[in-house]
């Protein structure tokens, strides 16, 4: 089976960033990091599209959309990181408004049932996809009249087909300028697409955005992966009529949504800078942001406002309802008081939102080492606006300072699985044919509305309150095709499975079996920090591989899918965790193999870089000390612990200590310990001196 969800994501309006005026006053609105407007919106209209498309030295005419009106529009993005661009115009197989961000699901799709497109048809026929027909197309076409014998534009492709469909399902879209398609990795002729441009093929034009394997800056869009900023290059006759068809479409099947955005005012005459791809496109010696095409086209985001996370985790300030988003003063410019001494946090719904987030830590946080604020996050229990409140705390238990922020919530993504039908099932036509799917990440007692596509033409829905859909139909002829069951929950986010099925014996498949003489092995040692690979075993015959890795904490649980390629990175959120390994192989005429590992316990990294910490003053009654930790590996913090005779001096656990009349004749030293998040701890003595 191939899973697909369905997201139905409401655009909200960006909102102005206001200054902070003073410390018992400051509200700043963090806006959604995506805003998008499609053609059912009054004043969007083909025609304007084109017209946003237009820049120097072109003029247009005689405009043509195809498609549905959600899958074509605007779009504006607060920090240009995201597509290199604020402003453009969006293509999508789906609906537009699912782009935005972050990243709720590996399988975001808007199912348009929407049509093929010849163009794009012939784009795909000599690729490895699956079923090389097009669906869901949008399409814009227009007449166009260039002032020299060159036109350009720029432009992002992103996909929710990355990487896991790679080679298999490979949507499309094509820039045909007088018939010719433009959107071709550079110095050649082949079509961009997922096959083309992934984390294997032509890497340095990709950029990774997995939902299950976050990379270590996670982008705030939806889309697993995006291509870099592309440029489109045509020669066109001057002066004269030519003609311009951007179209985007799925392939295969109508699951999974790709988009491409292309910047407003970049189809033009005028030879292009790509904002983000490390290469001096126009000439000028210039290179992405350094260049002044995009200092003049791009508005970097306000403070607290990146589109870029860091550390696996999304930006902050942005997230999914139930999971984790990060609370960070420092980005917005806010630092404590002089007498502050410890912080804490509130976060409720407004604006028609109802509900109070849980705060994690809850109450009150000391300053970090360096006196700034500590972070923490919201769990907040649905989507919507939210307003956190961060106090400030002095020795006195009153509050010296306090600041607000208002941010966005986004809905996050249910899930639907299509039990599997029997291998060797094959009705035959007038027979019932049952199919069951069970619907999870479900509120308490909430409906669902399941629509099975039968993939004969017909269609049937049904309600349930259980999470539990099943239907029945009968086909009336021999056929090969595949049935869809789209769930769609009252909080308006859908989700969708597929799976094929064969009517009669006529198109039975060749009944192969591989054998397996070794079975699937994890190489490597279970720490966080370090790299596992992976051994697939011995097959005879030998197949295609595709790796898949899962992890759980206890054997009750359901194994959770957190890697889909030959080796898996342990990342400290791994610590405790037990993982094993499933290898699955395919080749024609055989029934798919499958070879599971055994289980390996992700135990704590070792840290490597753990020096002797020195001291500094002078070893006197009345004088101070401080602790000099070192050079230890990045992202440890320290806790201290000063002693006397070796043993701990009450209270004496700051990065100073000022020696007092007990101390004279004895021996101070300092224990630094450090911590690291996944990684044992370390504790590291200097050397004892006696105090005069």
């Amino acid at each position: 089976m191939r899973t697909k969800l369905i997201g139905a994501t409401a655009s909200l309006l960006l909102l102005p960033l206001f200054s902070v005026v003073s410390a018992q006053a400051a509200t700043v609105t963090i806006p959604n990091g995506i805003q998008t407007t499609d053609l059912n919106s009054v004043g969007t209209t083909p025609q304007s599209l084109a017209t946003e498309l237009a820049g120097l030295g072109v003029t247009v005419s005689n405009v043509i959309y195809k498609g549905a009106n959600a899958q074509a529009g605007t779009i504006d993005v607060v920090d240009p990181q995201v597509v290199a661009f604020n402003h453009g115009v969006i293509l999508s197989t789906g609906n537009i408004a699912d782009v935005v961000g972050p990243n709720k699901s590996e399988s975001i799709t808007g199912d348009i049932g929407g049509s093929y497109d010849a163009d794009l048809d012939a784009l795909i026929a000599g690729s490895q996809t699956v079923n090389p027909v097009t669906f869901d197309t949008a399409s814009l076409e227009f007449d166009f009249v260039p002032t020299t014998n060159k036109v350009y534009f720029t432009y992002v492709f992103g996909s929710e087909e990355y990487l896991e469909w790679v080679n298999q399902y490979n949507d499309v879209f094509g820039f045909f300028v007088n018939g010719t398609n433009c959107a071709t990795v550079p110095g050649g002729t082949t079509p961009v697409s997922i096959d083309t441009i992934n984390s294997t093929v032509n890497s340095n034009l990709y950029r990774d955005n997995s939902f299950l394997n976050p990379p270590t800056n996670p982008i705030n869009i939806e889309s697993d992966g995006l291509t870099v900023e592309m440029v489109c290059s045509a020669s066109v006759t001057p002066n004269q009529t030519n003609h311009l068809k951007l179209a985007i479409a799925d392939t295969s099947d109508q699951v999974l949504d790709s988009v491409v955005m292309i910047k407003a005012g970049s189809f033009s005459t005028v030879k292009p800078e790509s904002c983000n791809n490390g290469i001096d496109d126009n000439g000028n010696n210039k290179v992405d942001s350094a260049d002044p095409q995009c200092q003049n086209t791009t508005t970097p985001a306000p403070p607290g406002q990146s589109g870029i996370g860091q550390a696996g985790d999304p930006p902050a300030f942005t997230g999914i309802a139930g999971s984790p988003i990060k609370l960070d003063a420092t980005l917005l410019g806010w630092s404590p008081t002089e007498n502050t001494i410890s912080t804490s946090w509130q976060v409720q719904g407004i604006n028609g939102t109802t509900g109070t987030c849980q705060v994690v830590p809850a109450g009150k946080q000391s300053l970090k080492v360096d006196k700034t604020i500590a972070n923490a996050a919201a769990i907040c229990p649905v989507a919507g606006e939210y307003v956190a409140r961060i106090d400030g705390w002095d020795s006195d238990g009153n509050s010296d300072f306090d600041y607000d922020v208002d941010f966005f919530v986004q809905a996050g993504a249910a899930e639907v699985h299509i039990n599997p039908l029997p291998q060797d099932y094959f009705p035959a036509p007038g027979d019932i044919v049952t199919v069951s799917a069970v619907v999870s990440n479900l509120g308490n007692g909430e409906d669902v509305t399941c629509e099975y596509n039968w993939g004969d033409g017909t269609k049937t829905q049904l309600t349930s309150d259980q999470g539990i859909c099943s239907n029945s139909h009968s086909y009336s002829a021999l056929t090969s095709t595949v049935i869809s069951v789209t769930a769609t929950t009252s909080s308006g986010v859908s989700a969708a499975d597929i799976i094929p099925i064969v009517i009669g014996e006529t198109v039975k498949p060749v009944d192969k079996v591989f054998e397996i003489t070794a079975p699937a092995s994890i190489l490597g040692t279970a720490k966080v920090g370090t790299t596992l690979t992976s051994s697939p075993g011995t097959w005879s015959p030998t197949p295609d591989y595709s790796y898949q890795w899962f992890k759980y904490k206890n054997l009750a649980d359901t194994p959770t899918q957190v890697g889909t390629t030959p080796s898996y990175a342990i990342q400290p959120q791994d610590l405790g965790y037990t993982f094993i390994l499933k290898v699955n192989g395919t080749k024609t005429g055989y029934n798919t193999g499958q070879s599971v590992s055994s289980s390996k316990l992700i135990l704590p990294g070792s840290q490597v870089k753990t020096p002797i910490p020195k001291v500094t003053g002078a070893y006197k009654v009345g004088s101070s000390l401080k602790a000099v930790p070192g050079a230890w590996d990045a992202g440890v913090t320290f806790t201290y612990q000063w002693l006397r005779d070796g043993l701990a001096i009450a209270k004496a656990t700051s990065s100073t200590y000022k020696l007092v009349a007990k101390d004279k004749t004895h021996k101070i030293s300092l224990k630094v310990t450090g911590n690291k998040t996944g990684f044992t701890s370390v504790s590291k003595l200097s050397v004892a001196s006696k105090v005069n």
